[in-house]
Formats: C-alpha cells, sequence, structure tokens
C-alpha cells in the first residue's frame, strides 16, 4: 500500500472578499446573517492549507470530515455568489499546486479548481487512512471500503475536472493519474480481502484468484504511468511504475504459488498432475526472485514469501520426484488462473451533497441566474406594461379630440333653457348629421372599445406570466424541499 500526496494551498482571504461583495450588494446586515457560515468556512480553509501528515491516522480522520465539510459549503456558495474580476462578483483567487510537479495553478473565474482540489485531497486523505490503519480484526472491512469510496472519488473526478480550464489545468488531473489513482485504490481493497482470506486459511483455489486479481489491478495501473513526470516520482528510491511494477510480479507469484497448491491437493486426489503443481510452484519461485524492491516495507515481506514458497516448491518437487515421477511442467504448459473480483467503486455522493447548516440565513443573497433572470423578465413586463398606457393614452387623446370638435360637453352647459340651443351647437348638431349621426359615433366608439379590449388583453396575458411563474416556483419547491433556494414569488417586488 502506498500513501498519497496532498495538493498544496495557500492562504487566501476568503471571509474578507465575500464580506466585501456581499455588504457592497447587499447591506452590511444581510451579511451579519450569515457570516458564522463564512468564518467556519475561513478557518477551515485555512486548516486545509496547513495539511501535512499522511500517517496520523486520527488527524487524517479530522481531515476527512474538514474537506467534506467545506466542499459542501463552497458548492452551496458557488450558487449564490459570482466570482470573478468584476466588481459585481466575490474577487478571489484561488491557488493550488500539483501533489507530484509542485506546478503552481490559480483561478480567479469560478471555484472549479477549488471545489477539485478539494476532492483530491479527500480522495487522497481517504487513501491515506487506510494505507496506515493496521490491517486487524474488523478494521480490514472498514479500511477496504475507504479505499472503495477513494477509488470512486479518483474516477469522479474524471468527470468533475472537465470543466477546468486549460491553465488551470495540471497532472493531477489528466485522465491517467486519476485514471491509475482509481485503480490502486481497488487493487488496495482486493488486498484487504486477500489478507483476510490468508489469514483464514482460505482454500488455495479461492486465494489464487483472488490474488492474481490484485495482479491483474496492478497491471492495469501500471498502462496509465506511461507519462513521464509521474514514473520518475520517487517511492522508496524505486519511483511509482518501478513500485507498481513490483506488486505485479510479486501477486502474479503469490497467485502460480496458491494455484500451485491447490493443483497439489488435487493430484493428490486423484494420483496424477504434481509435476503441474510443482511447474507452478517453480515459476512463482522464479518470479519472486525477479521481483527487485526499494521499499524498506516489503523486502521483509519478500523474503519471507520466497522462502515460505521455496520449502512448498521443495516439499513437491521432492513428493513427485519419490511418488508420481512427472516432469515439471514448462511455463508454457501451466494452468490458466481465473480471477476473483471482492471490490467496486462505493460512492459518498449523497455525503458531499448533504445541506449546508445555516442554509437557509441565504434566502436573501438570490443566485446570480436567478437575479440575471427577475431583471431580464422586469424589463419585459414594463415593457408590455409602458406599450399599452401608451395606447390607452392615444386612444383617450383621440377621443377627447372628437368630443372638442363638437363642442362636447361644454356646449351643453352653455344652453340658455332646455328649449333653446345656441345656433353654434346647431350648426355642429348639422356637421355631425352630414358624417353620418349616430353611426358615426358608434363607429368611433366601436374602435375605442376594440382597442380597449387589446390592451386588457395585453394586461392579461401578463398576469398569466406571473401566475405560470408562481406555480413552477411552488412546484420546484414542492419536489426539492429545502434544496430549492430561490425566494417565493410572493416576496419578490
Amino acid at each position: 500500500m502506498q500513501p498519497i500526496g496532498y495538493r498544496p494551498t495557500e492562504e487566501i482571504p476568503l471571509f474578507e472578499a465575500i464580506e466585501s461583495y456581499a455588504v457592497r450588494n447587499f447591506g452590511p446586515r444581510e451579511f451579519e446573517a450569515i457570516k458564522p457560515q463564512i468564518k467556519k468556512l475561513h478557518d477551515q480553509r485555512n486548516e486545509i492549507v496547513g495539511m501535512k501528515s499522511v500517517d496520523d491516522v486520527l488527524l487524517l480522520e479530522k481531515y476527512e470530515k474538514i474537506l467534506i465539510s467545506y466542499y459542501i459549503g463552497m458548492s452551496f456558495i458557488q450558487k449564490k455568489f459570482a466570482f470573478g474580476t468584476k466588481d459585481d462578483t466575490v474577487k478571489l483567487c484561488f491557488p493550488w499546486k500539483d501533489s507530484m510537479t509542485g506546478e503552481k495553478k490559480s483561478s480567479k473565474t469560478d471555484l472549479s479548481l477549488e471545489l477539485n482540489s478539494i476532492l483530491y485531497n479527500l480522495a487522497a486523505v481517504m487513501n491515506n487512512i487506510g494505507t496506515h490503519t493496521p490491517l486487524e480484526g474488523d478494521a480490514v472491512k472498514t479500511i477496504s471500503q475507504k479505499f472503495q469510496e477513494a477509488a470512486w472519488l479518483f474516477d469522479y473526478i474524471k468527470t468533475t475536472s472537465e470543466s477546468l480550464l486549460a491553465s488551470c489545468r495540471s497532472h493531477d488531473f489528466t485522465i491517467e493519474n486519476l485514471q491509475y489513482n482509481s485503480t490502486i485504490q481497488l487493487a488496495q481493497s482486493q488486498y484487504c480481502f486477500f489478507k483476510k482470506a490468508e489469514a483464514a486459511s482460505m482454500s488455495p483455489a479461492i486465494l489464487a484468484k483472488i490474488t492474481y486479481q490484485l495482479k491483474s489491478f496492478f497491471e492495469e495501473a501500471n498502462k496509465y504511468l506511461s507519462i513521464k513526470r509521474a514514473a520518475s516520482k520517487d517511492v522508496a528510491k524505486g519511483g511509482i511504475m518501478t513500485n507498481t511494477q513490483f506488486y505485479c510480479c510479486y501477486y502474479n507469484a503469490i497467485a502460480h504459488y496458491y494455484k500451485g497448491l491447490e493443483i497439489k491437493e488435487r493430484a493428490e486426489d486423484e494420483g496424477s498432475g504434481m509435476g503441474l503443481a510443482e511447474g507452478h510452484l517453480k515459476y512463482a519461485l522464479s518470479q519472486l526472485n525477479e521481483c527487485p524492491t526499494f521499499d524498506s516495507r516489503t523486502k521483509d515481506s519478500l523474503k519471507e514469501r520466497i522462502k515460505l514458497v521455496q520449502e512448498a516448491y521443495e516439499k513437491v518437487q521432492e513428493i513427485n520426484k519419490r511418488v508420481y515421477y512427472e516432469g515439471c511442467k514448462a511455463e508454457k504448459d501451466l494452468e490458466k488462473i481465473d480471477s476473483k473480483n471482492f471490490t467496486l467503486h462505493r460512492s459518498i455522493q449523497v455525503k458531499l451533497e448533504d445541506d449546508f447548516p445555516g442554509a437557509e440565513n441565504f434566502e436573501v443573497f438570490l443566485p446570480t441566474e436567478v437575479r440575471k433572470l427577475e431583471g431580464e423578465f422586469q424589463q419585459k413586463a414594463n415593457k408590455i406594461i409602458n406599450q399599452s398606457l401608451e395606447s390607452l393614452n392615444k386612444l383617450s387623446a383621440d377621443e377627447n379630440q372628437i368630443l372638442t370638435s363638437h363642442g362636447l360637453p361644454q356646449a351643453i352647459y352653455s344652453c340658455s333653457s332646455v328649449e333653446e340651443f345656441p345656433d353654434d351647437l346647431w350648426k355642429r348638431v348639422s356637421e355631425f348629421q352630414q358624417k353620418g349621426n349616430i353611426q358615426f359615433l358608434e363607429s368611433l366608439m366601436s374602435g375605442v372599445a376594440q382597442s380597449r379590449k387589446n390592451c386588457l388583453n395585453i394586461i392579461n396575458k401578463c398576469e398569466q406570466l406571473v401566475l405560470q411563474e408562481e406555480n413552477d416556483d411552488n412546484t420546484m419547491r414542492a419536489t426539492y424541499g429545502s434544496k430549492w433556494q430561490r425566494l417565493p414569488s410572493s416576496s419578490l417586488n
């Protein structure tokens, strides 16, 4: 098992930058409501900056909790605030270095680099917890699951890191490196099953299948080490590639060792096949003797394993010589070994999507996208209303002009008595009759009525748009519950 280094970062004024943005765009009272949550995120990031240990399990477990909590918080924050270089954004730079090459990258436009770096370090922490926790008792199962979760995370980052700008990418986020780390996690999880099965003295047939799958995992991981910088990173002076090749060779040898023991038991029952058993054990011994290792942690176990295989080989060789008289099978004639996979990717997506404590205090902080849509809707609604008012004003002016041209309604009030009308009024009545009498007036009124109807239709459409938006909002709120952060329509002006 091998530890994984963390992506280093630097302290940044997270609290100050968000405070400045929130106060400038929403007000000091609104910021006071979210101040504790922002302060906690700021403190958590400073603790992430100080992450150094790769072997203190208690400290690693603390790292794991901090990283998950910070990831949940910043994932929520990016939905509420815009990050960038403009005045209406949170102005903040997120600097990170590659865990292997030390290459420095930074982002000012979004949180993709920040969040993906946090996920990478979380996966590394999970790996290191498994690597440095003693494989004893029930802990074996827990460690195996931890490796499976790390495998899922590295695989998950292949998708989440697709949004990274080219200027933010480094070796850590290459597909080859992520696939390598994911496969190594599965190999280490499989090793936990092997360790438990061997301690329980399970049958050689099962142990041969488990170890051959282990060999296959390391063989697959080795294929992803084509990048020179990854292969050159030292692991106890041997380099990652040399270390991975060692495990390919080592577990291939152990698989043949247990295959030899399996065939030996079968030969004793059936009366033949001891030469095939001898061939597997001879091949296993030759493979172990060709497995160079620069890792002090594996040197002693390698010596012990060579001694164990040597004894088994000599014993089978002697039995074959005295009883079975079969020739030792060559490598090309050895029996095929099947694989048995006991591991998988174990998702932690539910943990990463947990609710952010204090999210209710952020209701006033509308997401940038919502604020933009709200502004666009307000502009369109104002445009429709203004156009309607303009049409109504024009129709009213036309109506007043017609009435004025006939001396109405003032002419009625200028009558000297109920039976007498001024000559000027009689003249206007005559002109009115010549233009069509009551039919002309009805035609004018009909046009006014039609214009009024058109205006009412426009206003009704506006009301329907508003009601539809409110219904959509209620539907989303009923579906997603507290995860739907947008303010109710009734509270928007």
